[in-house]
């Protein structure tokens, strides 16, 4: 079992994730218009791990900067019932 701490280039080195993805506004129309990510996003809002849950958090944020992702992010399917949970556990 490796219990070692990635080195900072190792990180660097990493696949981006979808709060990376999102963190580029040149990305965030696209990623709000594909049908996979934001289902995907709100399970990671109910994830059991805070990290997880904040990072989430982060990728939501980054999208709603886009004006045009405010009403589909709104509209989509346990978004706005995930976000009322993770407001009632703060």
């Amino acid at each position: 079992q490796n219990t070692e701490v990635p080195t900072r280039s190792e990180e660097t080195e990493r696949e981006p994730n979808l709060r990376d993805l999102a963190a580029d506004p040149m990305n965030r129309r696209a990623i709000v218009q594909d049908h996979g990510c934001l289902p995907g996003l709100i399970l990671f809002l109910d994830h059991p791990d805070p990290q997880v849950v904040y990072c989430a958090l982060l990728a939501v944020r980054y999208l709603a900067e886009c004006r045009a992702n405010r009403e589909k992010l709104k509209a989509e399917l346990g978004m706005m019932l995930s976000l009322q949970n993770i407001l009632r556990l703060c």
